[in-house]
């Protein structure tokens, strides 16, 4: 019986953003009966599944990104024969412990909402743009952390239709968030964000649009009270305050 199995080795890049690596483990005699792997990751990734070939160095492949996920692997033996594997990817403790942030002196300012026994999780829909997937991974990692259930892309299951995923999601939410690009209301509307907005609007639930400071209110969002936070790379804004705005409005 083959004991191949999937390693991983994860390295953290930026705040909630991290470089990653995976690759068959097993006796050299396995690894040898290898002819190739086909790794299967989450459907938001492009292309969804990768071919290595590369034996020398057990069939690794290397990425980035900041959510965790279930990989699959279809090992393709020389002899014909196909083995499937499957590794949860870990990327790390997202929250840090008590004496670290008492260390940092943010215990108190970093400190998750409280949540009493019983109480029901309020549901947001985050909603962005492809330009903002980073700083979309760091609000919904925050978010989670005081007790809000997040809906994201990275959480769609293999097979499931996108839009019929979206559209029950943001059904079920309490509020939809969007995480506005610096862009002209034009290009909102040609994006997720403007499909997303329709079926939010059905909704009849409350809409957090997210704005940076300085920039222009889209002509689509302008009837509705918006957060604005100040910074202009992802980097540079305040993670922790846009989940609390957010969390105090859905709460």
């Amino acid at each position: 019986m083959a004991t191949i199995k999937i390693a991983q080795l994860s390295e953290q890049i930026e705040p909630s953003y991290w470089e990653w690596s995976v690759w068959l483990e097993g006796p050299p005699e396995e690894i040898a009966a290898v002819d190739a792997v086909v790794w299967k990751l989450h459907p938001t990734f492009s292309p969804p599944e990768v071919r290595v070939t590369d034996r020398a160095n057990n069939f690794r492949l290397e990425s980035s990104g900041w959510g965790e996920f279930r990989i699959q692997a279809d090992v393709r033996m020389t002899n014909g024969q196909n083995l499937q594997l499957s590794h949860w990817l870990r990327l790390g403790r997202s929250v840090p412990s008590k004496e670290e942030m008492a260390a940092a002196g943010t215990e108190e300012r970093d400190a998750p909402m409280a949540i009493e026994p019983g109480e029901r999780q309020p549901k947001v829909f985050l909603s962005y743009t492809g330009s903002d997937a980073r700083l979309a991974g760091a609000v919904a990692k925050e978010l989670k952390r005081h007790h809000v259930d997040v809906a994201i892309d990275v959480d769609i299951p293999s097979g499931v239709n996108l839009r019929d995923w979206v559209s029950e999601r943001i059904a079920q939410s309490d509020a939809t968030v969007f995480l506005l690009p610096n862009a002209a209301s034009g290009a909102l509307s040609n994006s997720s964000i403007g499909y997303e907005l329709q079926l939010a609007q059905k909704s009849d639930r409350p809409i957090i649009p997210i704005l940076r400071s300085g920039a222009d209110v889209p002509d689509q969002l302008k009837s509705f009270k918006f957060i604005t936070v100040e910074g202009g790379p992802s980097a540079e804004i305040d993670v922790q305050a846009i989940a609390r705005s957010i969390s105090n409005v859905v709460r």
